[in-house]
């Protein structure tokens, strides 16, 4: 069973994918059928009450003799003591991560763990923004657990299945989880230093006195604690007391804002150059604590940040490096986003930037299909990775989001591989499978689909393709529809050969699939969007094909622009 601690947003609640499952889907013991969702992903508290239920009817009570409701529930508790228990469950946050440093910037070893999670051992394609987990996991259908907490956690059962050396040595009491990342300390870093919703600058505290007011470490400490409050990061305030030569003290109750120290109860205002003076005379004590904005409880969670082709559909993670945006040019970045409230601030490695968060459509804190856009004002002046937030107005702050800042554009390292171009000037060597659908190549292959089905490759758009063993590949193109859905990208064996229509990148690519998440089937918009989709093949394939399968929906498609190219980037289609 997971931990207690930021349970909220990581439905399902175990590792089998059971309880508290809003997406259905496969799970441990189902993994060749998809089961219904057993609560609404929109009520989470919904999610915590199955858990509950689940809990109180087996583990919690005697199966020969268990008592029930006044709901006729079996269990003990009545339903006012389980609704309140499941809001418990979504009430208790991780501790602030303990090694963050209290500029809010995250270290370079911290960094490059984030290198080595996301784009070297591609540990990300499991463990998944924003909290590091993933559901419906093809093949076995356990849910990936969350890396959060495993500074302060014991070896829990799902590792104990793969940690055979401590059976061979018969220690089956596990270990500290701090001691399962010595082969990548870096990575353990991370985890150290993730951002769990606090800026690294909460919690921290000084005392100005005689010994300490002109020391360099409470400068530093007071620079950049007054430098998060002046953010809205922190409450910075202090308590202490001004010391008489009678004996007597008059009492400070202050709190910083506008580049001064005011009291809270009083019409006065103090100086920071004021109080160490005082203080390195004997004169003042005062002891500054680093504190929780107003607006960080139940009803306003911690925001989160994540890809936005990220689904939490079924998977089979691996061969896919992580595709976050990447900026030569200032331009919008299109993420998803729950949780974040109107007049949201943007932190870029930790430090509070001018820019916008919006709805792509919807108003904050409810977009559609959770879809946002971020716009800086200025990229940072030197190129490479970059670590963005967004931080609730005088609330917590979110995920740790990755984004690159180009020093070049990124080019294709080929011409398009499909041969017939990508403009659909004409059909060319295009493929087209039409149950219930008719398609038109007038500039763009137009799909009308007159019938949906469950078989969503009944109607698709098909190319030959070849591609290498452990090359990187771009699949590139540009997709709208008449109304809001979704579609699947692929790149499979074809039909010949010992392993027909085996996908070739793990599982198909299912751009913008938010609100199917939600059952609602939505996905691509009104508006062309340009996609760009990247694999690593796994093996080499002459007989290949690039897929679109439309049939999931009767909502038009059109297509354009495609294009396949080794490399990370995007030619000429």
């Amino acid at each position: 069973m997971q931990d207690i601690r930021g349970l909220r947003g990581s439905a399902p609640y175990h590792w089998d994918g059971t309880l508290g499952d809003p997406y259905g889907g496969v799970n441990t013991p189902n993994t060749t059928r998809f089961v219904p969702p057993n609560c609404d992903a929109d009520d989470e508290e919904s999610c915590t009450r199955h858990l509950v239920d689940a809990s109180l009817a087996t583990t919690m009570c005697d199966q020969t003799d268990c008592e029930t409701n006044d709901e006729g529930s079996p269990g003990a508790l009545d339903a006012v003591d389980r609704e309140a228990l499941s809001k418990y469950l979504l009430s208790v946050p991780y501790p602030p991560s303990p090694e963050r440093p209290y500029t809010n910037a995250m270290t370079g070893q911290a960094r490059a763990g984030i290198r080595n999670f996301q784009f070297e051992k591609q540990c990300g394609n499991c463990h998944r923004m924003p909290f590091w987990i993933m559901t419906n996991m093809g093949g076995s259908g356990m849910d990936v657990p969350s890396w959060r907490g495993a500074n302060d956690r014991w070896k829990n059962s799902p590792q104990n299945r793969f940690f055979f050396a401590d059976r061979i040595r018969g220690d089956r009491r596990g270990f500290p989880e701090r001691f399962g990342f010595t082969s990548d300390r870096d990575m353990f870093q991370m985890i150290l230093e993730g951002s769990v919703g606090f800026s690294g600058a909460h919690g921290r505290q000084t005392t100005l006195n005689a010994r300490t007011a002109r020391r360099s470490e409470t400068r530093l400490l007071l620079d950049a604690l007054e430098q998060s409050a002046a953010e809205g990061g922190i409450v910075l305030q202090g308590e202490g007391a001004l010391l008489r030569d009678d004996g007597s003290d008059d009492a400070l109750a202050l709190e910083y804002r506008d580049g001064a120290y005011h009291e809270r109860d009083r019409d006065r205002s103090f100086t920071r150059a004021s109080l160490v003076r005082w203080a390195a005379r004997g004169e003042a004590l005062l002891t500054v604590t680093a504190r929780l904005e107003a607006n960080a409880d139940y009803a306003r969670p911690q925001p989160t940040l994540r890809p936005h082709e990220l689904p939490i559909l079924p998977m089979f993670p691996g061969g896919r490096p992580a595709d976050f945006p990447e900026l030569y040019r200032n331009e919008p970045m299109r993420l998803r986003g729950e949780h974040i409230q109107p007049g949201a601030h943007l932190i870029v490695d930790g430090r509070r930037v001018p820019g916008t968060v919006r709805c792509e459509a919807g108003e904050l804190p409810d977009c559609e299909d959770d879809a946002v856009i971020v716009e800086l004002v200025e990229l940072p002046d030197e190129p490479g990775m970059r670590l963005l937030q967004v931080q609730n107005p005088a609330g917590l702050f979110s995920n740790d989001f990755v984004f690159f800042v180009l020093d070049e554009p990124i080019l294709a390292e080929s011409g398009n591989l499909i041969a017939s171009g990508g403009r659909f000037n004409g059909r060319g060597r295009w493929n087209a499978a039409l149950s219930g659908a008719s398609v038109t190549w007038n500039g763009e292959a137009d799909f009308a689909i007159d019938v949906p089905s469950e078989q969503p490759w009944r109607v698709s758009l098909v190319h030959a393709v070849s591609v290498r063993a452990g090359i990187e590949y771009s699949i590139c193109y540009a997709a709208k529809a008449a109304d809001y859905r979704y579609i699947e990208v692929n790149v499979d064996s074809g039909p010949g050969g010992d392993r027909p229509y085996r996908s070739l990148m793990g599982t198909a690519f299912t751009p913008e699939v938010g609100a199917a998440e939600r059952g609602t089937g939505a996905g691509l918009n009104r508006q062309y969007h340009r996609f760009r989709h990247r694999f690593v093949a796994p093996r080499t394939d002459v007989s290949a094909r690039l897929t679109f399968n439309l049939a999931q929906s009767d909502v038009d498609v059109q297509i354009d622009d495609v294009g396949l190219y080794e490399g990370r980037g995007c030619g000429v289609p």
